[in-house]
């Protein structure tokens, strides 16, 4: 075995110094010029290649690094072992997603993601930390980039493209670092991109809510803290706060509801399920049943007092309910949701929160048009 590697190195080494470099380098950024299937074989051999290099000895340090990365200096030097992970075709990686990521239609980048993005959360969990933090920060780039541009209606491309932070989360293998640096990526790109998030909010809300039944406080912390800053900063982006217009109609379905087109319906709804997985990601901080690993009565606390505004928001009609069309699944999809508030309201004693779950089922009778 290494033999093996030495004999690689060595005729890596040889190829390197009989080809101009900035004609290797013209390899991969000319992968725009490929046609939309060549760039997935392109892709595929590349993704092969990457995970063959990383297959190294996970207690030393990575190689292959090259100057033009922002990677540490510690792990720069550290780079000689020959038996260390190797990132260059990782990097390379990165490098061609940048170049054909505006270059080709979100259309045919999909295939080219998925493939990469299977890699991406392979090696975000990688056992050593420089090559999984390596990975992270290389997305959060990748992503950072992706979302400068809005989104287009009735696509979910953002929800493609962000989902490896997802499968990092949600993987049991990964370390408290690595999750921990998912959330500042989460929380980066919300300060960032927000006003062009859409389908992606799902994807960051689901990670807040898994942060929430972390075993780590730390990681508790720091969910809740973007939370509370979607709460105040950006709950407009998220779910279109409206502005309150008397209206002394008591029928559910408006006039201007049967006007809209279908898109505007769509649109409407995923607005209405965006602001439901807000109130889940919450409630995911009420811890409702006792369990080994307590949740900070603190940070329940503070999540029952997001609930309590979320019904206010709800009483005061500023998030406009689902259309009719969907009225029987999204009544039952926020009576469940109620019913798991009242549960985790009865853990704790106090008064006052036991009126804030009254309160908020009677608001949400009127979000629905429903008596409860």
């Amino acid at each position: 075995m290494k033999l093996a590697r030495e004999t690689e190195e060595s005729n890596g080494r040889a190829i390197l110094a009989a080809v101009n470099e900035v004609l290797m380098e013209r390899v991969f950024s000319s992968s725009v010029n490929l046609s939309s299937h060549g760039i997935v074989h392109f892709i595929e051999q590349l993704v092969k290649v990457s995970a063959t290099e990383i297959d190294g000895d996970s207690s030393k340090g990575i190689t292959g690094v090259s100057s033009r990365n922002s990677i540490t200096n510690k792990s720069r030097h550290s780079g000689h072992d020959r038996d260390s992970p190797r990132i260059f075709s990782l990097q390379r990686l990165v490098e061609v997603a940048g170049y054909n990521m505006d270059a080709r239609s979100r259309i045919s980048w999909t295939p080219m993601w998925q493939m990469m993005a299977t890699h991406f959360a392979t090696i975000g969990c990688h056992k050593n930390a420089m090559v999984s933090m390596f990975a992270i920060d290389a997305l959060r780039q990748l992503s950072l980039k992706f979302l400068s541009k809005p989104e287009l209606s009735d696509f979910n491309f953002q929800r493609i493209f962000l989902k490896p932070f997802l499968v990092i989360m949600e993987n049991p293998g990964s370390r408290e670092d690595i999750r921990e640096l998912v959330l500042q990526c989460v929380d980066n790109m919300i300060r960032m991109k927000s006003y062009n998030l859409r389908s992606g909010w799902r994807i960051f809300l689901s990670i807040i809510s898994l942060s929430a039944t972390d075993t780590y406080e730390k990681i508790n912390t720091l969910g809740l803290a973007i939370l509370q800053r979607i709460l105040d900063e950006h709950l407009d982006e998220l779910c279109s706060i409206e502005k309150v217009v008397e209206d002394s109609s008591s029928n559910h379905v408006s006039s201007d509801d049967v006007l809209l087109s279908t898109s505007e319906k769509r649109s409407r709804n995923v607005k209405a399920e965006d602001f439901l997985s807000l109130c889940r990601a919450s409630l995911a901080f009420v811890q409702v049943e006792i369990q080994e690993k307590q949740i900070p009565i603190g940070l329940s606390m503070r999540a029952l007092c997001h609930i309590a505004c979320y019904s206010d928001i709800i009483a005061a009609k500023k998030v406009k309910s689902p259309i009719s069309m969907s009225q029987v699944s999204w009544t039952i999809m926020y009576s469940l949701f109620c019913e798991q508030f009242y549960r985790g309201a009865m853990r704790y004693t106090q008064k006052n929160i036991l009126t804030w779950c009254v309160l908020f089922l009677d608001k949400r009778s009127l979000w629905f048009g429903l008596h409860v």
